[in-house]
């Protein structure tokens, strides 16, 4: 599994002083952790400092060769798995993480899917071909942690994410990433402010995106394109501001409203 540093700084947060014994010992913890660790391996377990710092990332390679070294296939549990598409998709690691999104050979999404799954079961091996069921005393065929990767869905797939300095929906992001074949996606989230949408397609070489924010909310929105001149949208007049190129996309702040954006996609552009 993969466990993403998330414990509190301060122990001000929980009631203690941040200079008594509990703030003390978590600063020692992280201190030491930062300095000596990049990527701590044991059996099942992978653990990665709370950075943006990708130089923490160096040796993630171990990572991929890991899931390389599996035949391409997770091998994350009950706690982890919510954390590895988006640390593939943080790190390079799209198209690996497109490939485990549409594998369907054991232990996969796809394996539960093939043998007739219509929920999220508590375990891979819930049923598998070879073995029959698992041991009843805990296999639960109607069980979320599997499917945290619907976060990933929405987020990468369909390009809804949620913006952590403005949480609760008011200001979106939208950025979807086309990867594994994929020749369109939809998705949207009905949010305190009204639905939020995204719907994109991928036709004769050109990418479009159709996007619907709510009154009351913005959204930062990535298209893929190498300039800004290759974008085009319905009226540009109207609500979108231009702000920068990153990563290989055009990057605008939309308000409220429906956007139609396109740009011309080339296969370097797309992942996997």
């Amino acid at each position: 599994m993969i466990i993403r540093s998330q414990a509190y700084p301060r122990a001000g947060l929980i009631g203690n002083p941040s200079d008594g014994y509990f703030g003390k010992t978590i600063a020692f913890v992280f201190r030491n952790f930062r300095a000596e660790v990049v990527l701590y391996e044991t059996p099942g377990i992978e653990i990665l400092p709370n950075t943006r710092d990708h130089s923490c990332f160096k040796d993630m390679r171990h990572l991929v060769e890991d899931i390389e070294n599996k035949g391409g296939h997770l091998s994350t549990g009950f706690l982890g798995v919510g954390y590895l598409m988006p640390t593939l998709t943080s790190i390079g690691g799209l198209e690996v993480a497109y490939r485990l999104l549409q594998n369907d050979t054991f232990p996969s999404w796809g394996y539960s899917i093939k043998h007739g799954a219509t929920t999220i079961w508590e375990r891979w091996d819930g049923w598998t071909a070879e073995h029959g069921f698992q041991d009843p005393g805990m296999n639960s065929f109607n069980h979320y942690s599997l499917g945290s990767v619907g976060e990933w869905l929405y987020d990468t797939v369909a390009g809804i994410g949620v913006d952590p300095a403005r949480p609760g929906y008011q200001h979106v992001i939208i950025h979807p990433r086309p990867g594994g074949g994929l020749t369109s996606a939809s998705g949207y989230c009905e949010s305190v402010y009204g639905r939020i949408a995204s719907a994109w397609g991928i036709e004769h070489g050109l990418f479009m995106l159709d996007i619907t924010i709510p009154a009351n909310t913005t959204a930062t929105v990535h298209i893929p394109a190498t300039t800004i001149g290759d974008v085009r949208e319905n009226d540009f007049s109207i609500g979108i501001d231009f702000l920068h190129m990153e990563d290989g996309c055009a990057v605008f702040r939309v308000g409220s409203g429906q956007y139609h954006f396109t740009s011309p996609i080339t296969g370097e552009m797309i992942s996997g």
